[in-house]
């Protein structure tokens, strides 16, 4: 049988994404670490016009934090991702938590608390060594306010083997 070509991988790992709102979390349930996140030092995002949707206001909400990381398991590149996200929208424990750079968004503010609205998705034209690009915004569950942005790439090692 002929290896899955890249797109079909995509398709794949698009369909394994939908199941939760937390990427993180639909990586780790084939994980057998925990996955870690690794920050890397470009903070500009790829997309800048999903800094729109988090309609910011003039007021102190206004401030945004973006972060630039590989999710990791063990010494496995599953993922690069791009999060433009609100501090001030996030509870004091959540900001706490990101601060070690170490924790993925979705752990560091509870899976439980948000809910993903899917923007993009696409399996072609994407850099070299990634197999599926998303696009979302995640919402508070309590008041459906934008908490952030992301633009994430998965690897065809985001797959669970």
């Amino acid at each position: 049988m002929a290896p899955a070509s890249a797109h079909d991988q995509g398709q794949k790992l698009r369909t394994l994404l939908l199941e939760r709102d937390s990427a993180t979390a639909s990586l780790q349930s084939f994980c057998k670490t925990p996955i870690h996140a690794v920050l890397l030092h470009d903070h500009s995002i790829p997309d800048s016009a999903l800094i729109a949707s988090l309609n910011l206001s003039a007021t102190s909400d206004a401030a945004i934090t973006i972060r630039h990381v590989q999710l990791m398991c063990g010494s496995t590149l599953l993922s690069e991702a791009w999060n433009a996200y609100v501090p001030n929208r996030l509870t004091p424990i959540a900001r706490a938590r990101l601060a070690d750079k170490h924790t993925p968004f979705g752990r560091a503010v509870g899976s439980a608390t948000f809910w993903r609205e899917r923007l993009s998705s696409r399996v072609t034209g994407l850099p070299a060594g990634f197999i599926l690009e998303n696009r979302a915004l995640l919402h508070r569950h309590t008041d459906s306010l934008p908490i952030a942005a992301v633009l994430e790439r998965y690897t065809k090692d985001a797959l669970p083997r």
